[in-house]
């Protein structure tokens, strides 16, 4: 095998392990370390933190807490180009097919971790989601608050408590981060959350029943939330297929790196070989002469 058919190889499995195994290595992508969530459950968040609601009036955190209804947090930015919008459709999709009425069962709370963002793209964006809301809804900061702030600090206090990581990427201009949603208890503490879009409507639902009545998780509920995701065209939880096969893909690259290697490795013995039988080999030409 020549050396530019192997940099072509090489350079093939590279391409084909980044994309189907890219989920498998996010470790290994620069933008993706320090991101995720880490588990706070049982830990309160500081309801002392003030934010500015999408009225632009100033709202403690302890607000949105009254001993009775629990509470769904979901941490986005509202000028994210992709993840944070379709977070947002993702959770508007799951509360419409609830049987629970926010507001009146149970409050949500969406705020901005980018401190650069003011209360007018807060508002525009209430206003959107509450448009396509399918239940009846009085008082929108009850219903579904939408928070911003000009202090960094204030964001990273409270997604700190949540056990919420995100960085900025200066030379994109954007964040990066994972979709997650955060199920609080009446009382401020976190008792579950969901990283990723892999939710229902029951899922939720479910998780806020938890967190109003105290009920401890189980492991079948964490497993059910991550292992089973929600399928749009049947409607239904299904098995994630899709996770073994990209482990699957990735270990498929790794086992075609090892063969192109071992055939390098054996082309390589095999031209060495020659080499040598040439070298010590009678000279055909000079044996005729003689």
């Amino acid at each position: 095998m020549s050396g530019g058919r192997t940099a072509l190889a090489l350079v093939g499995l590279l391409l084909f392990i980044q994309s189907a195994g890219a989920q498998v290595l996010r470790q290994d992508i620069p933008e993706a370390q320090g991101i995720g969530v880490v588990d706070r459950i049982g830990d309160a968040v500081p309801q002392d933190l003030v934010f500015t609601g999408a009225n632009g009036n100033p709202v403690e955190l302890a607000t949105f807490f009254d001993g009775e209804r629990p509470v769904l947090m979901v941490p986005v930015y509202f000028d994210c180009p992709v993840l944070c919008p379709t977070t947002l459709q993702r959770v508007l999709k799951s509360l419409n097919g609830m049987s629970w009425t926010a507001g009146d069962d149970y409050r949500v709370v969406c705020y901005s971790f980018d401190h650069t963002e003011g209360y007018r793209v807060a508002q525009a964006k209430q206003e959107a989601t509450l448009a396509s809301y399918a239940k009846e809804w009085t008082d929108a900061q009850q219903t579904w608050a939408f928070l911003t702030t000009s202090d960094a600090k204030v964001s990273q206090a409270l997604s700190t408590a949540l056990g919420f990581h995100y960085r900025f990427v200066p030379k994109a201009g954007e964040y990066s981060h994972v979709a997650a949603v955060f199920f609080l208890t009446p009382d401020g503490v976190v008792h579950n959350s969901i990283e990723g879009l892999d939710f229902s409507g029951d899922d939720i639902q479910q998780g806020l029943k938890e967190a109003r009545d105290g009920e401890e998780r189980s492991i079948f509920d964490a497993a059910y939330l991550w292992c089973f995701p929600y399928n749009d065209e049947t409607g239904s939880n299904t098995p994630a297929m899709w996770r073994l096969m990209t482990v699957g893909a990735t270990a498929g690259a790794i086992l075609l790196f090892g063969v192109i290697g071992a055939l390098i490795i054996t082309t390589g013995r095999r031209a060495e070989h020659d080499r040598a039988q040439r070298i010590h080999a009678p000279d055909a030409s000079r044996e005729a002469g003689s």
